[in-house]
């Protein structure tokens, strides 16, 4: 099947009659899927790094509420 690539990085069918509906649906979800899964692992890498730098912070500021 030919196919012209767009901008986006996505290719589209040329002769879009000749692909039925669960072929759409079956890529689509396949590239949910996977941009899901990065968004994913890309929020727990984010959240990972905030957490390392505020680490210290609250380290120090329980050791000071311990303070008498």
């Amino acid at each position: 099947m030919e196919q012209t690539s767009c901008s986006d990085g996505f290719s589209l069918p040329t002769h879009v009659d000749k692909v039925s509906h669960t072929q759409t649906e079956r890529a689509t979800k396949a590239r949910n899927l996977d941009y899901d899964q990065s968004r994913k692992e890309q929020e727990a890498r984010l959240t990972d790094t905030q957490g390392d730098t505020k680490l210290p912070e609250l380290e120090t500021t329980f050791k000071k509420l311990l303070k008498p």
